[in-house]
């Protein structure tokens, strides 16, 4: 059976929200289990993770969350790197889309 979805319910592609990246990156790094590291190591490397149209599209919520995290682990499993190599992540806005910077280590 078919059922009518209120437009109003369907993101917006151009609607523009806003929220704190620094405490996305937080909500990431304690999904994730992940152990920050505030000491710069000169031997941490970075990779760059994008997400097209992930600030337009980005809802506060705890479901949300949860799937974004598990997007990222996935997407950081893909490239050979544990989530005990991971010291940090940083979330960078540019016009609609985010930026999740991961540094981690080799060891």
């Amino acid at each position: 059976m078919l059922k009518k979805i209120d437009t109003f319910c369907l993101p917006s592609t151009t609607r523009t929200t806003s929220f704190d990246t620094k405490e996305l990156a937080k909500r990431m790094t304690k999904l994730l289990d992940i152990r920050e590291q505030t000491d710069v190591d000169a031997s941490l490397l970075e990779m760059q993770i994008p997400l097209k149209k992930g600030a337009t599209l980005y809802e506060d919520n705890e479901m949300v969350n949860y799937s974004l995290a598990r997007w990222l682990e996935t997407k950081i499993s893909r490239e050979l790197i544990r989530i005990n190599q991971i010291s940090g992540i940083e979330v960078v806005r540019h016009d609609g889309d985010l930026m999740f910077l991961i540094r981690f280590s080799l060891e």
